[in-house]
């Protein structure tokens, strides 16, 4: 003996549906890429905000684009110092991409030496290692080596796309309601 089981489709209403598809799957689709867009944002504000090192100047956050692509960034002049770090503590603590971008070796540059005693004794750095200076905006001399990759946007970009096939979902269910 053989089950039957019937389902009755009401004609009006599927073709209803056929013809609103596309329009909802844009919708959908438009949704899609600002959500993850604004969670990005929301991410590396965020990450910014409980950063170990943060430059005394200013950051921007942005978001642009169109409905079709959006563009997520961390803006100012120590954005890429702050995402990648710098010095020996950028080497010792690097950045998983900085490879894939033409950055500087950490530690490079003409302003980097090896710490004297007499540095030694004044900043507590040890003897032969690698430091520089710089003149803060508050007019003071700093000595540093360096900060870690702080990796504000990079661990914002792992945060997203663990949520693409949540937020997708939820987008997608949409069009059927």
């Amino acid at each position: 003996m053989t089950d039957n089981v019937k389902v009755t489709v009401e004609a009006d209403k599927l073709e209803h549906f056929l013809n609103t598809i596309g329009t909802k799957m844009q919708k959908a689709s438009t949704g899609i890429i600002e959500d993850l867009a604004n969670l990005a944002l929301s991410e590396i504000q965020s990450n910014y905000s409980r950063s170990e090192y943060q430059p005394g100047e200013t950051m921007d956050f942005l978001k642009t684009g169109t409905d079709k692509e959006k563009t997520v960034s961390m803006a100012g002049p120590q954005a890429w110092y702050s995402e990648f770090g710098t010095g020996t503590e950028g080497q010792m603590q690097p950045h998983p991409l900085k490879g894939r971008f033409a950055l500087n070796p950490y530690n490079s540059g003409e302003t980097i030496r090896p710490a004297s005693e007499k540095v030694s004794e004044k900043t507590g750095i040890p003897v032969g290692t690698l430091y520089w200076t710089y003149k803060a905006a508050d007019g003071e001399i700093y000595y540093t080596q360096g900060i870690p990759a702080q990796k504000q946007v990079y661990n914002a970009g792992q945060t997203v796309q663990k949520e693409i096939p949540e937020i997708s979902m939820k987008r997608m269910k949409e069009m059927f309601e």
